[in-house]
């Protein structure tokens, strides 16, 4: 059982200016409710806002601000929710809340700090800051030299349409070097990819190389130096698909770095993560079987044989039997060993924006995951009435015009929290 790190609140905002907006039907005694009850929250945790209301919206579009961090309160939002987010890609920044959230605080006060403390969680790092940082002091020798050079961490991840409709791929990335201390901020990239063939989908992300290109630009840029580690964190793929998968994205990350400079190699490691799969585990306590602790590994005798793996329970269970994450160790050129990825992965899981406690993924991964989802939502809302006719036919759009209309303006927005 590895041992759980505690998360701080770390953010480095100085100031987040938020805009508070009511849709038609939202009442004046709602808005003021919501907008003080978020400054109080705000104070709690030594973060600094300011909040500007506007009553009765009825056109979205006129009354979004890219200075802000606009807040859209709204009945029924989940029909609107895609639409809404589509105004992002003209550079707006928009939080959606539901007026039903609102109403329930109301009537249950004790969900208002922790229903508010999750939206400002989201804002703080929507605006550029950091949520959480593990202190150094917990962190076992675990850590070796491998942070003596920049790492950088990469998460990715492939959702499926039916109908001939393209997958959207998104592959996120720690902007500058890993830090345990301050956090890190992902830059992101969305892609679109119809499938090849008389194929249903496509697994493996066909413009990986130039994908990793922009985001080790972005990494450069930042950083003013290039990542001597990559650790590639991957989410979706099957056994049956780890050669022609895995095989592929590696050449790909390879190709990019070498199209940087013909010279530059740094060493790639390739981690698969997946939940789908029929192992569970006990831990017999007395006469009870319970759930194992948070931080349980196993990696004898129940794994794979064919390759390195392991399972690993970072979450705390709520209810029912859980479900660990189980992660193959694919590629690892910088020769980690099973000590380091145990204890990092772990300790990834800890680093989510949106949750103090650990989670069932790493934070790459789940961003990865969150932000396939989000780019669906906007597809759906922008194209999600035309029938498998004219996803095959001569006139569907580019990948690059769909990837325009559901991917936000701002490249250093985390979108999808």
């Amino acid at each position: 059982v590895l041992r759980t790190e505690k998360s701080e609140f770390c953010s480095n905002n100085d100031k987040i200016d938020i805009k508070v907006m009511g849709l038609n039907g939202c009442s004046k005694n709602v808005i003021d409710f919501f907008s003080e009850q978020l400054n109080l929250s705000a104070q709690k945790i030594d973060l600094k806002v300011t909040i500007t209301k506007i009553y009765d919206v009825r056109d979205i579009g006129g009354k979004l601000s890219a200075k802000h961090h606009n807040v859209i309160i709204g009945k029924e939002l989940k029909k609107k929710y895609g639409k809404i987010k589509l105004l992002e890609k003209d550079g707006y920044h928009i939080q959606c809340v539901d007026f039903s959230t609102i109403t329930k605080m109301q009537k249950n006060r004790k969900m208002i700090f922790n229903t508010m403390v999750n939206i400002l969680l989201k804002l703080n790092v929507k605006a550029g800051g950091t949520n959480w940082s593990i202190p150094l002091q917990t962190i076992g020798d675990w850590r070796g030299t491998v942070f003596r050079e920049s790492v950088m961490i990469v998460g990715a991840d492939v959702t499926h349409f039916t109908d001939g409709k393209p997958s959207i791929a998104a592959v996120v990335c720690s902007s500058s070097n890993f830090d345990f201390t301050a956090g890190s901020s992902y830059n992101f990239k969305i892609a679109v990819q119809y499938p090849e063939g008389n194929k249903r989908s496509m697994e493996y992300i066909k413009d990986m190389q130039a994908i990793m290109t922009d985001l080790l630009r972005a990494f450069y840029s930042a950083t003013r130096e290039k990542p001597a580690k990559i650790i590639y964190y991957r989410d979706g793929v099957s056994m049956g698909q780890f050669e022609k998968t895995v095989l592929k994205e590696l050449e790909a990350i390879q190709d990019a770095c070498t199209s940087l400079e013909e010279i530059y190699e740094p060493k790639i490691s390739i981690v698969v993560c997946t939940k789908r799969h029929d192992q569970r585990f006990l831990r017999k306590d007395g006469n009870k079987f319970l759930n194992p602790d948070i931080g349980t590994v196993v990696s004898k005798n129940l794994v794979t044989p064919n390759y390195f793996n392991f399972f690993l329970f970072s979450q705390k269970i709520i209810k029912g039997t859980g479900v660990p994450c189980h992660y193959y160790v694919l590629y690892d050129d910088n020769k980690l060993g099973a000590y380091f990825w145990h204890n990092f992965t772990f300790l990834l899981c800890h680093l989510y924006a949106r949750c103090k406690m650990p989670v069932s993924y790493p934070a790459p991964v789940y961003y990865a995951h969150l932000a396939c989802y989000s780019s669906r939502t906007r597809f759906e809302a922008k194209y999600g009435r035309q029938n498998r006719n004219y996803w095959q036919g001569d006139n569907r759009p580019q990948e690059s015009q769909i990837e325009k209309e559901i991917t936000p303006q701002d490249k250093d927005y985390m979108f999808y929290i």
